[in-house]
């Protein structure tokens, strides 16, 4: 009986080997000739799921449709440098890719006349780790469609002319370590039921707000920085929820947060300093405020107007420039 097992065994070894093979080829991209591509979209179109394609040091000007499945690692950042700017284009799209990984690339979107975000992800769950993200026209990175769940880990969104990331339609996010500096909108947008959780992450000198939520959209920030921002480091409109755990909001002009409608906030071990205000809510939203700080304001440092109520738990208001404690046909408890 043995006779029968061993060839079936060495059989399914040998199978085994070869469909790991196929799975993981190893595809070079290099402008000098030296590998077996002279462009990544070549390298793309080649590649199978499973596939890793390594890319040399160098500026690609071409645009890129990601494929499903594959694995694309540059050279590092400002090493390989990816940069496109024909008609409405992104550098780089992924749509449909259930999985998948960029890294070690720099995401430059070029030219002025016609917009276009530089990295667009559609029904995409993919990873893009160690980036920079720049340029684009639109956000820096747009994430569309409720089957699309990527992870953005230790990427520099900066400099692009509309938001830093964008994501919207019942889209999820997952950001860690990142940078998301100097754009010329809002640092993070969630619109339309989108939800994100954030963690040692800076959002700061954003043009517009560190953090926008509207309609449905929910967030979860751990160990994160919201600085420096033209108008209010977070707003939240529509029935937007928002919680931040061991968080710095500071030197926001505006304010630190500013609630309305509906939403709701919840900050635990959070400092929120400078600015105008130092949170401000209004209309009917609920915010709870637990062993944290509110300090040095310009103005108030907590406002609650209309109907708006709240809870005020082992926690500081101090060296305000006006009331530490601004209430207004409201409730605090």
């Amino acid at each position: 009986m043995m006779r029968g097992v061993w060839p079936a065994l060495v059989c399914l070894l040998w199978v085994a080997a070869v469909s790991s093979s196929v799975v993981a080829a190893q595809l070079l991209v290099a402008q000098d000739g030296s590998g077996g591509f002279g462009t990544i979209q070549g390298a793309l179109n080649a590649a199978v799921f499973g596939d890793v394609i390594h890319v040399g040091p160098g500026i690609y000007e071409e645009g890129l449709t990601f494929k499903n499945g594959v694995t694309l690692i540059g050279s590092g950042q400002g090493e390989t440098i990816v940069r496109h700017g024909y008609g409405f284009d992104p550098v780089i799209r992924a749509s449909h890719a259930s999985v998948g990984r960029i890294e070690g690339i720099t995401v430059e979107r070029t030219g002025i006349t016609l917009s276009a975000p530089a990295v667009l992800l559609e029904a995409a769950s993919i990873t893009i780790s160690s980036c920079t993200i720049t340029g684009a026209q639109e956000s820096g990175i747009e994430i569309a469609d409720s089957t699309s769940s990527p992870t953005i880990e230790r990427v520099r969104i900066v400099a692009n002319a509309g938001h830093g990331v964008w994501a919207h339609d019942g889209a999820r996010v997952r950001l860690t370590s990142c940078e998301i500096r100097g754009n010329g909108g809002t640092g993070l947008l969630l619109t339309d039921n989108a939800q994100a959780t954030v963690s040692a992450t800076e959002l700061s000198g954003n043009g517009a707000q560190g953090l926008v939520l509207t309609n449905s959209a929910t967030a979860s920030l751990v160990a994160c920085d919201v600085r420096a921002h033209a108008r209010w480091g977070i707003e939240l409109s529509g029935r937007a929820q928002i919680e931040l755990a061991d968080s710095r909001v500071a030197a926001n002009a505006e304010g630190g947060v500013l609630l309305m409608d509906d939403s709701e906030a919840v900050l635990t071990r959070c400092s929120v300093t400078s600015g105008a205000i130092g949170i401000a809510a209004r209309d009917t939203t609920s915010h709870r405020v637990v062993d944290s700080a509110i300090r040095e304001t310009t103005g108030s440092g907590l406002v609650v107007e209309d109907d708006a109520d709240g809870l005020l738990l082992r926690s500081e208001i101090a060296g305000c420039g006006s009331n530490g404690l601004t209430l207004s046909a409201s409730s605090l408890y």
